[in-house]
């Protein structure tokens, strides 16, 4: 989840020490701290936006020229080897092995709407509209609509939910199946090749430490705690005011904001009506996330309950001197993570021992420069609104993670479009 920021290109006549000659660009982020939250917990610091990445996460791997000991040498996620999962009122235990298997089976079989996997409708990972007069028909879909058409059993249905539960991190019936095919290809139309890319590695230093080299490598004039107010042209330029109403005058701006902030800048003129109507509906992004520390030793341990139950998705993710670290996802509205009695009272439906040591998490959905966490479309937003949310408007140009092509809702993501976007501010500025 990339901080709300707003890039602009002052003056393309103005010389100066940075990538690209005749382009001085200025960065107006929201907050100072939103770059990414840090925090201490069990001793450890660790990166509240996340460290993980995978092998074939292409752009992210643009920058590993920057001196980090780039990723771990051992994967980061241990092998999990115990599932809790809830089921028809009773919680059970098995193999953790053995219900992976029968949830990528079940995965594979749900994704499977041209007997070929995905492959047909979605063939180009990233290139997702490449065959569109396909996937629109599977774009009217929720995850909960398919979830219908399919003959599953009870416990299967309630073993393959918390999975595409975490992926919207939302319930069923508001994320778009059709994101849920652009998922598998990124994934290699697999599901532990997914789980590989989506989770193996991790950069060391975390993503703070990324984002600080990156910027050092920029010559780009930072401005912090400016959140943006209006955007209006008049003119050539664009007249882009912060707060206390300091101006910054510019020929071209790019947008690089979450989906769910798009509509928190004043535009004049405003934005089309296709970006209107995705800014308006937002994506999926509204659930919970947080690290649970518990006393007992659990082991390698994964658990899972479908909606409502307040938490999802949890797995070990560290095993400290005392206790276990877990990580937790839930739906919207369900868990108060500030509230350490009703994480207990949650994870007990799990762990039902478990004995609450802390509880730390970033409630993402309630800062006003998020409004959300990952993107994940819903139905009808991919092949109706991707290609012209990606356009530019005369000098207005889009980015960040929540339009990509590839990765949308990653890191990867981010890179990617804002590359697409200094190319095309470059190519703007020069005409």
């Amino acid at each position: 989840m990339s901080s709300s920021s707003v890039r602009v290109s002052p003056d393309s006549r103005r010389q100066g020490n940075c990538q690209k000659p005749g382009i001085q660009p200025l960065l107006l982020g929201a907050q100072p701290h939103r770059r990414a939250h840090l925090y201490l917990f069990v001793r450890r610091q660790a990166d509240r936006n996340g460290r993980h990445l995978g092998p074939l996460e292409p752009t992210l791997h643009l920058e590993r020229n920057h001196p980090l000991a780039w990723v771990s040498k051992k994967a980061r996620a241990p092998s999990l080897e115990k599932f809790s999962y809830l089921s028809a009122g009773r919680l059970h235990h098995a193999n953790a092995e053995k219900i992976w298997k029968r949830i990528g089976d079940a995965m594979t079989a749900y994704v499977d709407v041209d007997r070929q996997g995905g492959r047909q409708v979605l063939p180009l990972a990233h290139d997702p509209l490449a065959k569109r007069e396909l996937l629109v028909k599977w774009d009217v879909l929720s995850l909960a609509d398919r979830m219908k058409q399919m003959k599953f059993s009870e416990e299967i249905r309630n073993l393959l939910s918390p999975q595409l539960s975490i992926n919207c991190h939302n319930t069923l019936d508001q994320g778009g199946f059709a994101d849920m095919l652009r998922w598998w290809a990124l994934g290699d139309y697999d599901m532990g090749r997914m789980f590989d890319k989506l989770g193996r590695y991790g950069i060391r230093e975390g993503m703070s430490e990324l984002a600080n080299r990156m910027l050092a490598d920029s010559s780009a004039d930072v401005r912090l705690a400016a959140p943006v107010k209006s955007i209006e042209k008049q003119g050539d330029t664009y007249r882009v005011t912060g707060p206390q109403n300091q101006v910054v005058k510019a020929r071209s701006v790019v947008l690089a904001l979450p989906l769910n902030v798009l509509s928190s800048i004043r535009m004049e003129p405003a934005l089309g009506s296709t970006k209107l109507q995705m800014a308006a509906a937002g994506h999926t992004g509204h659930g919970s996330k947080c690290y649970i520390h518990i006393r007992q030793k659990i082991g390698n341990w994964v658990g899972s309950a479908p909606n409502p139950f307040p938490i999802t998705l949890a797995w070990t993710e560290k095993h400290p001197d005392e206790g276990t670290v877990l990580v937790a996802f839930g739906p919207p509205g369900k868990l108060d993570i500030t509230d350490e009695e009703t994480v207990q009272k949650a994870i007990r439906g799990l762990i039902p021992k478990a004995e609450v040591l802390g509880v730390t998490g970033y409630q993402w959905e309630a800062d006003p420069y998020s409004r959300g966490t990952w993107c994940w479309y819903r139905p009808g937003q991919l092949t109706q609104g991707l290609a012209e949310l990606r356009k530019a408007e005369g000098g207005i140009f889009m980015a960040g993670a929540d339009q990509a092509e590839g990765w949308r809702g990653f890191v990867d993501g981010a890179i990617e479009s804002g590359i697409t976007a200094a190319r095309d501010v470059r190519n703007f500025l020069k005409a």
